[in-house]
């Protein structure tokens, strides 16, 4: 079990005791850094719970271990915000440069884990938005089609679906999800499905970026901890504990991912994503960067706009807040990558001067102006000149 998270060898020592000790509770926190394997780890716990052999292993062939591998199991539920399409296009861009199964493999996971977000028991209530999601979910399928790990393809024999066609298509079905990644009524049926379909066999429901709950997602999600059924596992995912109210993190137990050097970093590029020149990046970020259409240009462009509302004179930070909320559109976790890019930028400059600190705290009041109050992305970045 959990022979796919890389260097993260306590926590993984600790769930897999509390797994064969019989002491996981049924209520999980995982924490972590972005891009460090949490949802990873939160569908491996699941497959591992659900598999029918003790030891649990990777390669187990039971229908469950299976269905879990390729994230169509019918007893797993995934909600919550996510980077679908940095990592999407990442894996089209490495199958493009070189077909194998594994990396096929990689890259269907990827486009499951937008598509498991879809599922109709989260959407009984919004019919027309599941209508029109279920008719670009099927051009979705379509191009993933071919890469699917089981179709019995010989490597470096299948047409790769176009990354800049990918990508237009991922970003269309996002922007039909919950600004806040799950809302009450996705929290409700969830409950619902959890006390109902099928009490007799493992089920899991996996909240990513659960922070980002509004209020009321908030209130009905701890009215579901209150009597969580013995046979269904909730699994928060966030970068941000603190930030969920103290009465959802008491019934939690917390299961810290440490946070990845660069080396480490370098492995995960090499070893899953077959990058051929791994030593390029320092951190999955810069990765996905380069995979990105425009690539380290169209980042760095973003970062100097970010920059010019921290520091310009009004009028010019006005026109360029203007232009990267344009750019970055509604998406509150691209502001928040952005954000952290310059947070790196300016702890690599290594200059501890009064301005430098002024900045931080700009862009710190932007990602707690979006993060905590939900404020749309646009009106958080005037926090960076207000």
């Amino acid at each position: 079990m959990f022979e796919n998270i890389l260097h993260q060898k306590r926590t993984v020592g600790v769930l897999s005791h509390d797994i064969q000790s019989g002491t996981l509770p049924n209520s999980i926190l995982i924490t972590g850094g972005i891009h460090s394997g949490k949802l990873t780890a939160a569908l491996e716990l699941v497959r591992t719970l659900s598999c029918s052999q003790p030891d649990a292993p990777w390669s187990c062939g039971c229908s469950s271990c299976r269905q879990h591998r390729l994230l169509d199991s019918p007893y797993l539920l995934l909600t919550g915000s996510r980077y679908f399409a940095d990592e999407i296009r990442a894996g089209a861009h490495m199958l493009r440069n070189r077909d194998s199964l594994p990396l096929r493999f990689l890259f269907y996971r990827n486009v499951k884990k937008l598509i498991r977000r879809f599922d109709p028991v989260l959407w009984q209530d919004d019919a027309s938005k599941l209508n029109k999601a279920e008719k670009l979910i099927e051009k979705l399928e379509e191009l993933a089609a071919p890469v699917h790990p089981e179709n019995g393809a010989g490597e470096g024999s299948v047409e790769v679906p176009d990354p800049d066609a990918l990508e237009s298509l991922v970003d269309e079905i996002v922007k039909l999800l919950p600004a806040d990644g799950v809302n009450v009524d996705m929290i409700r049926r969830a409950n619902y499905w959890a006390h109902t379909a099928d009490t007799s066999r493992i089920k899991a429901v996996i909240i990513e970026n659960a922070h980002e709950m509004n209020d009321a997602a908030r209130n009905a999600f701890l009215k579901t901890l209150e009597e969580p059924p013995s046979s269904v596992y909730f699994i928060l995912l966030s970068d941000r504990p603190g930030a969920l109210i103290p009465t959802i993190r008491s019934r939690l137990r917390q299961y810290s991912l440490a946070p990845r050097g660069r080396s480490e970093y370098q492995d995960i590029i090499s070893r899953i994503y077959r990058a051929e020149h791994p030593g390029d990046y320092s951190s999955l970020q810069s990765f996905f960067i380069d995979c990105a259409k425009g690539g380290l240009e169209a980042r760095k462009h973003q970062i100097e706009l970010m920059f010019t509302i921290l520091d310009a004179e009004p009028s010019r930070a006005i026109r360029a807040r203007d232009e990267l909320a344009e750019i970055l559109g509604s998406d509150r976790s691209e502001l928040r990558r952005l954000v952290i890019l310059c947070l790196d930028e300016l702890k690599e400059a290594g200059v501890h001067t009064s301005r430098v600190h002024a900045l931080q705290r700009r862009l710190e009041e932007i990602h707690f102006s979006s993060e905590i109050y939900n404020i749309p992305v646009a009106s958080a970045l005037e926090h960076g000149y207000i």
